[in-house]
């Protein structure tokens, strides 16, 4: 028997916002995130910032994978799979909400 793969931790019908307890303060490169429950900040970079601007509202896993893809030309897996390491940074020290 045939076992199938695991589900991928960012499911596309999950919807994320920015938890109003985060603080964060952007630079010309940069967002320095402050999670509810962190005492260091998490450092946003790169394409990085550009998911923290979507995440100003709610938001689906799917439309952020789709606008992502399209802003950067690159496979929508591939980005599905970038995201994962930041979203649980952001998801750990507080700085996401599930809507």
């Amino acid at each position: 028997m045939v076992t199938p793969p695991p589900a991928h931790p960012l499911g596309p019908g999950l919807t994320l916002v920015r938890s109003p307890k985060a603080l964060a303060r952007r630079t010309l490169d940069t967002v320095l995130v402050l999670g509810s429950t962190a005492s260091e900040p998490v450092r946003l970079e790169g394409s990085a910032t550009l998911l923290w601007a979507l995440l100003a509202q709610p938001i689906s896993i799917r439309d952020i994978i789709e606008t992502l893809a399209e802003h950067f030309g690159v496979p929508q897996d591939q980005i599905r799979d970038d995201l994962v390491i930041p979203f649980e940074r952001l998801m750990i020290v507080g700085a996401l909400e599930v809507v």
